[in-house]
């Protein structure tokens, strides 16, 4: 049954301009893993009304207390895996922060906050993700490239990533994705170590044009590959030919924007080019 309509109050419009929520609510974890049980899509109509002019720092501290708002209202209960004082410690913490961050470190700042929810909660930056050409999944001997732009880069050791370590680069993802559990933890990051967002906004790649992996190959020879970043549908259309499991890797933030939940998302807040989307 969908839950009933719920007005939001206005906020400001720095959160919307940097990226959309995505909910998964409606869902239960185990200790064996995640299993979610049939979604509920809330409606939650748009709110459109004239705002006073604010100062960057203000209208992140309104985005801030509207996305506190939602996820109190809409997640079926977000602090199962976290605990709620960890929550406002985060907002307290990351709330100075924002107003004098570049984009990708906003997307980071507010990630670290959504990555205290469950697996079946995330975020997109409002113009989508940016992945460089090459996929990598943790095996029981390492980090090694299962999808390539470049074939003959699939199979190979990832060493580090720009100048960090690919142990140091994991630890470092690791508060910003939502998992319930450890496998869950691997299914996100993997991905997350392909993205400039994740990347450029956690200080591990300076330069997002230089992201600089380092790749051993089986005869001990190491090369340094700077990928180059394209839009995620393009990777995304071409990565699904290369037959390898980077193709059936869970994608939970991006489940209802990208599949068959797009249509029953609904915006909750919108200006001229601007829009924030939930769904639960």
């Amino acid at each position: 049954m969908a839950a009933p309509d719920v007005g939001v109050r206005p906020a400001g419009t720095a959160l919307a301009a940097v990226l959309a929520l995505v909910l998964l609510t409606g869902c239960t974890t185990s200790g064996s893993g995640a299993s979610a049980s049939p979604r509920t899509v809330a409606s939650v109509a748009p709110i459109i009304s004239a705002q006073p002019s604010l100062s960057e720092a203000d209208a992140w501290a309104a985005d801030m207390d509207h996305l506190d708002d939602l996820v109190r209202v809409k997640h079926v209960s977000p602090f199962t895996i976290h605990t709620e004082a960890e929550w406002k410690a985060k907002l307290a913490e990351i709330g100075p922060k924002l107003a004098g961050a570049n984009p990708d470190e906003q997307f980071v700042l507010v990630a670290s906050l959504v990555g205290l929810l469950d697996t079946h909660s995330g975020i997109l930056p409002k113009d989508g993700l940016h992945p460089y050409e090459v996929l990598f999944y943790k095996f029981s001997d390492g980090w090694f490239t299962i999808a390539a732009k470049d074939k003959s880069l699939i199979g190979s050791r990832l060493i580090s990533i720009g100048g960090r370590p690919v142990n140091e680069v994991e630890s470092t993802l690791r508060p910003l994705i939502p998992h319930d559990n450890e496998m869950s933890f691997l299914d996100g990051v993997a991905e997350a170590f392909s993205l400039v967002e994740f990347l450029h906004g956690s200080a591990i790649v300076a330069d997002p044009t230089k992201p600089q992996y380092v790749l051993e190959h089986p005869d001990g020879m190491q090369t340094t590959v700077d990928f180059p970043a394209v839009d995620e549908g393009t990777w995304a259309d071409d990565s699904t030919s290369l037959a390898s499991p980077s193709a059936t890797l869970p994608r939970p933030w991006l489940a209802v924007a990208s599949g068959s939940g797009r249509d029953s998302t609904r915006s909750i807040r919108s200006s001229s080019s601007r829009s924030t989307t939930t769904a639960t």
